[in-house]
């Protein structure tokens, strides 16, 4: 129990994913590293939502950040950029711009695409963990 639990840091879609397994259904896919930001970005959203010290909780939040970037290509940088945030609003600019640099360079295991079409917009506000 665990190892899965550490597994699941900054992964959350393993749960789902493992429960497909384990009722002998075909595993989910991988979200795309769009999905996986938005992801992240409603974390970040619930944890605002309950925190009273808010610099405090971004400065706490990083390491999940760098969780959910590990193994994307150029994550060390992305990584050091966001162990630097000071704020949840400097989170959702930095996610945006490896978007945007990166756009057809990298899917959730680092390897295509992002699953979206060339010229789409990801809209993180339709992403969340439910969705994981």
């Amino acid at each position: 129990g665990i190892m899965v639990g550490r597994g699941s840091y900054g992964q959350p879609w393993m749960f789902r994913q493992t429960r497909a397994l384990l009722h002998g259904e075909p595993m989910p896919e991988v979200p795309s590293v769009a999905e996986k930001f938005a992801v992240a970005l409603n974390h970040a959203e619930m944890v605002q939502g309950y925190e009273t010290d808010l610099v405090g909780a971004a400065l706490e939040f990083r390491k999940h950040l760098g969780w959910y970037v590990k193994g994307l290509p150029g994550s060390a940088d992305l990584r050091r950029q966001l162990h630097q945030v000071r704020g949840f609003d400097e989170v959702k600019a930095i996610l945006e711009g490896y978007l945007a640099e990166r756009g057809g360079d990298a899917d959730a295991n680092g390897d295509a695409d992002f699953g979206k079409e060339s010229g789409d917009e990801i809209e993180f506000s339709q992403m969340s963990c439910e969705a994981a």
